[in-house]
């Protein structure tokens, strides 16, 4: 490919995700000098943020796209960057994108700003919820922005934040409670990403435990048909990516 259909390609992939960070584009499009052009010719930003340098549109494509809104402040770009490295993770592991839930303005109308991300299992977990529990996977959106989805087996909510220091053990324990019966209809875990998941070790392992022993009430529930109801994929910053390989070196 030519640099110029390179930088077609990664203006089309930033069209899809709103914004990833320059690492994730040097990693699936190749070094700055593909993909330079972009930036020079405003039709891309990089920005400085809490989770290193990102790209986003500029404000000539976003009105060449014929966006209404987006995103502007670097605590909110490294948001939506940090949850695409997420949804990424998961879609090599067979999940795919479903839909977005957006922030809501003052007015009540839906922002750039994106909240969560709605996940489809992998094939082989959809089967299993199907076979073990005659459950329905069928995933209809809501007719309106207005109204709440209706929750269905395998399709469960992901949450990934970086700003402020990411998604700590309050709000994990939080968002567990607010999902308890949503977790019961999909049968899968709820999906949080977040940049060190050791301080919730304990909280976790707790929470196996308690799920286990749940499980194992007559009338027992089989091996197979069991889910998690929790799943935090730890998503490091650079730089503790960084005091990591540091402290491997030694």
């Amino acid at each position: 490919m030519s640099r110029n259909q390179i930088a077609y390609a990664v203006l089309k992939h930033l069209s899809i995700t709103g914004t990833r960070t320059v690492r994730a584009v040097t990693r699936l499009y190749g070094p700055r000098p593909n993909w330079q052009i972009l930036v020079t010719r405003e039709a891309v930003r990089e920005v400085a943020t809490c989770y290193g340098p990102v790209l986003t549109f500029g404000d000539v494509a976003h009105q060449h796209y014929g966006h209404q809104h987006w995103i502007r402040s670097p605590s909110a770009l490294a948001d939506h960057a940090y949850l695409q490295d997420a949804i990424e993770r998961l879609q090599g592991e067979g999940y795919e994108l479903v839909e977005y839930e957006y922030k809501r303005g003052p007015t009540g109308q839906p922002t750039a700003q994106v909240i969560r991300a709605r996940m489809r299992a992998p094939t082989q977990i959809l089967n299993g919820i199907v076979q073990d529990w005659g459950a329905s996977i069928t995933y209809r959106p809501p007719a309106s922005s207005a109204l709440a989805p209706r929750e269905v087996g395998g399709h469960p909510w992901l949450y990934a934040r970086i700003s402020g220091g990411g998604i700590n053990l309050p709000m994990v324990r939080r968002l567990h409670k607010t999902h308890t019966h949503d977790i019961d209809t999909w049968r899968t875990p709820l999906l949080i990403a977040t940049p060190d998941e050791r301080p919730m070790r304990s909280y976790l392992r707790s929470l196996e435990a308690a799920t286990t022993a749940a499980w194992e009430r007559p009338p027992a529930v089989p091996v197979i048909a069991r889910y998690h109801r929790l799943r935090v994929i730890e998503q490091p910053r650079p730089d503790l990516i960084r005091r990591a390989g540091a402290r491997r070196r030694d």
